[in-house]
């Protein structure tokens, strides 16, 4: 697949999942929430992917990194993760944004001992090889 297919099918399951989350088969969740993810951590690292409304997915995205082989990202995630009540943000906006003004020092000391990780991987490049051994097409609607 070549660039423009592979953007065009990212931006396909981006505007599905942003209509209706809960319609989107795993393939099209794992491309819309590392998508997301992606462009969050682009924008403003990866405090931006815990601030915003990704956040809530958190679980998901950790699940999503593992099975398009970044599993030293989703072990970093779940490092940060521990920085939170119970070892998960909240899925709430709210409730996580208070938790992450509570706990900034430590949830930013985590973010830091995984930042040069984060900052090194191609995410979409992970995502653009799992999509060719998937050999998935969505449909256009």
């Amino acid at each position: 697949m070549n660039g423009e297919e592979f953007f065009n099918i990212i931006n396909r399951c981006l505007d599905k999942g942003e209509d209706d989350f809960t319609s989107l088969n795993q393939v099209e969740k794992v491309c819309y929430l590392i998508g997301s993810m992606d462009s969050e951590f682009q924008m403003g690292g990866v405090m931006s992917v815990y601030f915003n409304s990704l956040g809530g997915y958190i679980t998901e995205i950790v699940e999503c990194l593992e099975v398009i082989g970044l599993k030293n990202i989703a072990e970093g995630l779940e490092d940060i993760n521990t920085a939170f009540k119970d070892g998960n943000p909240d899925k709430d906006i709210q409730f996580r944004r208070q938790e992450i003004d509570k706990n900034r020092d430590a949830i930013v000391r985590k973010m830091r001992l995984h930042e040069r990780e984060f900052d090194e991987t191609n995410f979409m490049q992970a995502l653009s090889d799992y999509l060719e051994k998937v050999r998935f097409m969505p449909e256009i609607h």
